[in-house]
């Protein structure tokens, strides 16, 4: 009789056998042979990778512990970006809800304006909001005009959501 408990003492486990630890190494050798080659191909400055510890740890040295000298700068800033963030979301409302009334069919007064309202937003729907952003920032500058209309934009989207 055989005894089958210790045939299974007597076994070696192995995670892998040997054709599949060869395909892994494979696989991790050509990976390795990619990334040797973008690293090459990329044109990394070496000396910021080389001081990038140090430049971390001089911001971290700067960061703790927390001073109160830049409170009223970030205060100002905060304020600021409120200010725009309330005046971009009124402005939109004023632009997106005739666009939105424009492109609904139930509210709108005829079917130039019902096409207007609808090529309006299709031609907007079409273009990414990250690209719109980008476009006006690129156009207007990071503030005020470029944050408004990326507003604008992002609002829109939402009422062509509730528009179905």
């Amino acid at each position: 009789m055989v005894d089958h408990a210790q045939q299974l003492a007597d076994r070696i486990w192995h995670r892998y056998d040997r054709k599949q630890r060869l395909i892994r190494y494979a696989v991790l050798l050509a990976t390795l042979m990619v990334v040797v080659w973008a690293v090459r191909d990329i044109d990394i400055f070496w000396p910021w990778v080389w001081d990038a510890p140090n430049q971390i740890s001089g911001l971290g040295a700067r960061m703790w512990p927390p001073s109160a000298a830049g409170l009223s700068g970030i205060l100002n800033a905060l304020m600021e970006t409120v200010h725009i963030a309330t005046l971009a979301t009124f402005l939109t409302i004023f632009l997106a809800l005739p666009v939105a009334y424009m492109a609904a069919q139930n509210t709108t007064p005829n079917r130039a304006c019902l096409w207007l309202g609808r090529f309006i937003l299709v031609s907007s729907r079409s273009v990414n909001t990250i690209i719109w952003a980008l476009l006006f920032v690129a156009i207007f500058g990071p503030w005020g005009v470029g944050g408004h209309s990326r507003h604008h934009v992002s609002l829109n989207w939402l009422y062509r959501q509730a528009d179905g």
